[in-house]
């Protein structure tokens, strides 16, 4: 071959070699694109089929149950325990000591607490950005108080790419005492405890609930509602539930 017509050819050829290169990068992104959108069907199935499980407990009305359990993506929130068991009723460890309650013992705080819809919530807890998720797709706004400072940074991230717009995360178990001036229709607090901290009672609304799990030296922990009335104030027990310690 001379060399004039090989100046022909290097046109044709560089086209040639694009063209191929565009087409293995098409074909790259056709084999991702169906294993991402399996991925998201498979999480999409996990969730409903969690949902149907809630829903059987009865708990809490289906419609609450599809409005959050069948909408969170539970897996985004489990950090150091496989995420194959996100989606099953379980608590699961999350390393360093901390536990992420099971979605039932989740659904009974929700239920112990009352209605929802409309409402400000606060929650408080270790690792209590799934259910300040959860309440956050029933309520109006919801302040979560994350106990492990370096995990407020992770779940404001998180909540940004999730688009919860009216979750607002802060850091630190000493703010639930230090701030007296906000006022909340609901108040969980998503952890163990010998006893209520009086300064929380007071952040109540004048018809707001707090939920709340007491702990024994037995290891027992029962999950109680207060409520305020109009003549004061009623305490029941709702049931033995398993938060982690705060």
């Amino acid at each position: 071959m001379n060399r004039a017509c090989g100046l022909r050819l290097f046109p044709a050829l560089l086209s040639l070699l694009l063209v191929t290169l565009f087409s293995l990068n098409l074909y790259a992104q056709s084999g991702d694109a169906p294993r991402a959108e399996e991925s998201r069907s498979v999480t999409a199935n996990q969730r409903t089929a969690l949902a149907e499980e809630i829903s059987l407990l009865r708990i809490l009305p289906p419609a609450l149950v599809q409005r959050s359990f069948a909408q969170v993506p539970r897996h985004r929130f489990i950090s150091g325990s496989p995420q194959a068991l996100a989606y099953t009723n379980s608590p699961l460890p999350l390393g360093a000591g901390v536990l992420i309650p099971s979605p039932e013992e989740h659904a009974r705080m929700m239920a112990a607490a009352g209605e929802l819809s409309g409402t400000s919530v606060l929650v408080a807890g270790p690792e209590s950005g799934y259910l300040a998720a959860l309440v956050s797709r029933i309520a109006d706004r919801v302040v979560q108080v994350e106990f492990i400072p370096s995990r407020a940074q992770d779940f404001i991230t998180l909540f940004e790419e999730l688009e919860y717009d009216n979750i607002e995360v802060v850091s630190g178990k000493e703010i639930l005492e230090q701030d007296t001036v906000n006022r909340y229709d609901r108040i969980l607090l998503a952890y163990g405890t010998e006893t209520i901290p009086l300064p929380l009672i007071a952040r109540l609304s004048q018809s707001g609930t707090l939920a709340a799990v007491l702990s024994y030296q037995q290891g027992e922990q029962l999950l109680i509602e207060y409520r305020r009335v109009r003549n004061g104030a009623s305490l029941r027990v709702v049931d033995r539930v398993f938060f982690p310690g705060g």
